[in-house]
C-alpha cells in the first residue's frame, strides 16, 4: 500500500472521526436542546395547568364567595324585614295607641268642656233669673212706692184744696176786704186802732172767732201764705 492510500484513509479516518465528534457533539447539543426544550415544554405546561387550575379555583371560589354572599345577603334582608316588620308593627302600635289615648282624651276633653258649658249657661241662667226677681222685686218697689207716693200726692193735694177752699170762703175774703178798708180809713182819719172781729165757721162746723188789730194786721201788699197764716190762727 503506497503512502498516499495510507495518507488517504488516514485522513478519511480522520474526517469520519470529526464527522462523527460534530454529530455526537450536534446530537448531544440537539438532545440538550430537546431536553431543555422539553423541560422549558413541561414547565411551560406545568405553570399552564396551575394557572387554569388557578384560575378554575378562583371561579370556583368567586361562585362559592357569590353565593356565600347571596346567602348572607338574603338572611340580612330577611333579618332586616323582619326587623322593619316588627318595627312598624311595634311603632303602628304605638301610633294606634297614641291615637286611641288622643281620642279618650278629646272625649274626655269635650265632655268636660260639655260640663262646663252646661255649668256656665245654669250659672247665667240662675243669675239672670236671680237678677229678673230682683228688677221684679225693685220694679213692684217702685211701682208700691210710686203708688204711695201718688196717694199721698192725691191727699196732699185734697188736703190742699180744701185747705184753700176753707181759707178762701165769702166771709173770709168779705173779712179781708173789710179789715183792709177799716185800715185805710183808719189811716185816712187817724184815729185810735180798730180792732175787728171776725165770725167765721170751720169744714166741721165748729164756731171760729178771732180779732183783727193793726199791730198783727197785713199790708196791702201781704203775701198769701201771711194771710193764710194769720186765717189758720
Amino acid at each position: 500500500m503506497s503512502a498516499r492510500s495510507v495518507a488517504m484513509k488516514v485522513t478519511q479516518l480522520q474526517v469520519r472521526q470529526t464527522n462523527q465528534a460534530v454529530g455526537d457533539e450536534a446530537r448531544l447539543q440537539a438532545q440538550a436542546l430537546k431536553e431543555l426544550y422539553d423541560s422549558d415544554k413541561a414547565r411551560f405546561l406545568s405553570t399552564q395547568q396551575d394557572k387554569i387550575r388557578a384560575q378554575h379555583q378562583q371561579l370556583a371560589d368567586t361562585a362559592q364567595a357569590v353565593k356565600t354572599m347571596t346567602a348572607t345577603k338574603r338572611s340580612n334582608n330577611n333579618s332586616q324585614r323582619s326587623s322593619y316588620a316588627r318595627t312598624w308593627y311595634r311603632e303602628l302600635k304605638k301610633e294606634r295607641a297614641y291615637t286611641e289615648k288622643g281620642r279618650e282624651r278629646v272625649i274626655s276633653e269635650r265632655a268636660m268642656n260639655t260640663e262646663k258649658r252646661t255649668a256656665r249657661k245654669e250659672l247665667m241662667q240662675q243669675k239672670n233669673n236671680a237678677a229678673a226677681m230682683k228688677a221684679k222685686a225693685e220694679r213692684m218697689e217702685r211701682r208700691a212706692h210710686e203708688h204711695d207716693k201718688e196717694k199721698k200726692q192725691e191727699i196732699a193735694r185734697k188736703e190742699h184744696t180744701a185747705r184753700v177752699r176753707h181759707e178762701t170762703r165769702p166771709e173770709v175774703r168779705k173779712a179781708g176786704r173789710d179789715f183792709f178798708q177799716n185800715q185805710r180809713d183808719a189811716r185816712e182819719t187817724r184815729s185810735a186802732p180798730i180792732t175787728t172781729k171776725v165770725g167765721t165757721r170751720s169744714p166741721g162746723g165748729k164756731q171760729i172767732s178771732f180779732e183783727i188789730t193793726p199791730h198783727c194786721a197785713m199790708s196791702r201788699t201781704a203775701s198769701t201764705k201771711e194771710r193764710r197764716q194769720l186765717v189758720a190762727s
